[in-house]
């Protein structure tokens, strides 16, 4: 199975790029056979619904609970809906008294209960990083997959012959592999194969991975092949062994991180 994992940081500034990756699972191996540079947001497009693959991409895929009731919003599709019909500024100027600027602790009205049980910033945060400016992008991308028949990890059922893809937090992944260093990725894959994960990953030397944007994507790739070992796939409608039932009760609504 070919499973990809892709670093989203580009969106807030095309100019910067996204980086994705690509891997093999055969068995318990995971081969990493690509890092792959992308200039616009379209190649990760293309190359997303070219594919009939499982995706893991860094970015949220919806906003908290209490934020669709201030935005009028009733379900998923109608923030699709919404932020299709956003241009940039509208969107990044909603809910401007809504926003957390630390790592979110408890769930709020700018955090989800995914994003605290993950540590990840909140979706409306507006400085660094300015996760606004992501999750707009991030939801325009997501509508469009879906009216290219791609499935969304927890929102809509999959098609097992076409692509799929699902919400990760490299970040929530460092801790396992030692750290956050790009420039010490080798010793880092060492460590997580010697602990007790289903997914063996190897790393050819040809693999070049040049900074952290990259790296991300590589963590993003291993998590999602670690949640698919797991029998991710298998049980999409049921609760993954790390969401909380707190996270499953909502998660038609904000989304569920996949953790290992």
């Amino acid at each position: 199975m070919e499973i990809y994992g892709a670093d989203f940081s580009g969106a807030r500034d095309a100019s910067k790029g996204i980086y994705y990756t690509k891997g093999i699972l055969s068995g318990s191996t995971l081969t990493i056979e690509e890092v792959k540079h992308c200039d616009d947001r379209l190649d990760l497009f293309s190359k997303i619904i070219n594919s009939d693959s499982p995706w893991g991409l860094d970015f949220p895929f919806a906003i908290p609970a209490g934020a669709y009731a201030e935005l009028g919003l009733k379900d998923w599709e109608s923030l699709l809906d919404f932020v299709m019909a956003q241009s940039r500024e509208e969107f990044m100027g909603i809910l401007d008294g809504h926003h957390f600027e630390g790592r979110c602790r408890a769930p709020n009205v700018a955090c989800r209960i995914t994003d605290a049980e993950s540590k990840s910033f909140s979706p409306l945060k507006r400085y660094n990083p300015k996760m606004r400016a992501m999750t707009y992008g991030g939801l325009k991308m997501l509508a469009h997959l879906r009216r290219r028949g791609v499935g969304v990890y927890p929102f809509t059922k999959p098609d097992p012959s076409k692509p799929r893809v699902y919400e990760v937090y490299p970040s929530n992944t460092w801790p396992v592999l030692g750290g956050r260093g790009w420039k010490d990725i080798g010793s880092s894959i060492e460590r997580f194969n010697s602990l007790n994960y289903p997914v063996e990953v190897r790393l050819p030397k040809k693999i070049k991975i040049q900074n952290q944007d990259s790296a991300d994507s590589l963590i993003a790739c291993i998590t999602l092949a670690v949640a698919i070992k797991n029998g991710l796939e298998d049980n999409w409608g049921e609760p993954p062994p790390n969401a909380t039932e707190e996270e499953w009760e909502v998660h038609r609504t904000e989304g569920l991180i996949i953790r290992i």
